[in-house]
């Protein structure tokens, strides 16, 4: 009996069985949350219970105790327990673990302590995780588009469309998602009528992979037009916080004129022959004689007989302007040999003239 008694009075204490998911853990446990992205809960219910034959009762306050690594990447939800801060024997309870990463780090991690008067006390277990989170980049022919930042259509015809491809990468370690339908809109400004999203996006962008959208503008006026572009995502942070929006600008200017291949040529433009061309006489046009070309009349046409006469007559009365009528006849003579030279139509009858003009002076 004594032996009995003495061996139930070694075996009265409290004793403390730590399960997580249902099967026990000891102490040093590690538990291990994986990814998880930034704004997101991941939790884990640990059950304790005092399996001892006396009250197990918790020494610190609060009973569960987080320190050291990052805590504030930890939330501590903490368990019911017995007035005195205690579990009776074969009583059971829990407390939540939250790890709610709001740093983008591959290892998070903290140590949870429970401080009782079980002979294991204190039971230790480590937390860790991965806060990771989308990281989105937009680009435009290699050129980064900041969030709040601008980009121009510069001088755009007017009837015509300028487009643009841009390109979303996903440069973070958590899926992108697109969470709005659809996921690029156009809003405001006089350049909504005349600026539209042709191509959209993928919605959800998984790490190390990209999308594209594409925007056409299309000003219908000569003036500058201005809007504004959003993509709405899950990324939270600094950089993007929930909305990427970019200020677009464009100028509408007037068309070039170009010209029309069935216009006529300008009135002063030179008209150039073709070099071969054949000219042909016109047989209803009167001839014309050659100046240069000799003529050799009949000597006896009497026609011509009196043409010459009249000739004749016609350089005596020349003659008496400028010479006395002594020198006359003789001057004449030498007029009517000049005259012979220069109009070898006249030949006969000047001469026939001539010889009379002689008689007389003898």
């Amino acid at each position: 009996i004594m032996f009995a008694a003495g061996t139930s009075s070694a075996l009265a204490a409290p004793e403390l069985v730590v399960r997580v998911d249902g099967a026990e853990v000891s102490t040093n446990f590690e538990q291990d949350f994986g990814a998880v992205g930034l704004g997101d809960t991941l939790s884990l219910v640990v059950v304790l219970r005092n399996e001892g034959n006396e009250d197990l009762v918790f020494s610190e306050d609060p009973p569960i105790q987080l320190s050291g690594g990052f805590p504030d990447q930890f939330e501590v939800v903490q368990p019911a327990l017995e007035t005195g801060d205690k579990l009776s024997p074969n009583s059971s309870t829990a407390f939540r673990i939250d790890f709610v990463p709001t740093l983008r780090f591959p290892n998070l991690s903290s140590n949870i302590y429970i401080f009782t008067n079980a002979s294991t006390s204190p039971f230790h277990m480590q937390v860790r995780g991965q806060g990771v989170a989308p990281v989105m980049r937009v680009s435009q022919s290699g050129a980064e588009m900041i969030d709040g930042g601008d980009y121009s259509f510069p001088n755009t015809e007017t009837g015509a469309t300028a487009e643009r491809e841009f390109i979303i990468e996903n440069i973070g370690d958590a899926d992108l998602v697109l969470t709005e339908v659809p996921p690029v809109s156009i809003v405001g400004g006089l350049g909504e009528t005349v600026t539209t999203v042709t191509q959209q996006p993928d919605p959800i962008v998984a790490p190390g992979e990209s999308t594209s959208f594409r925007v056409a503008f299309a000003p219908q006026q000569e003036r500058p037009y201005s809007t504004r572009l959003f993509v709405y995502v899950n990324q939270v942070d600094a950089d993007v916080n929930g909305i990427f929006d970019l200020n677009l600008f464009g100028d509408g200017v007037a068309a070039e004129q170009m010209d029309d291949p069935n216009e006529p040529a300008e009135p002063n433009e030179p008209i150039v022959d073709e070099p071969n061309e054949p000219v042909v006489d016109d047989p209803n046009q009167p001839p014309y004689a050659d100046p240069n070309e000799l003529v050799d009349d009949e000597p006896n046409n009497p026609t011509d007989q009196q043409g010459g006469d009249a000739g004749h007559d016609d350089d005596q009365t020349g003659g008496d302007e400028d010479i006395d009528d002594t020198q006359h006849d003789g001057d004449d003579a030498t007029g009517d040999a000049e005259n012979n030279d220069q109009n070898p139509i006249d030949d006969g009858d000047d001469a026939a003239a001539g010889g009379d003009d002689l008689e007389n002076l003898e």
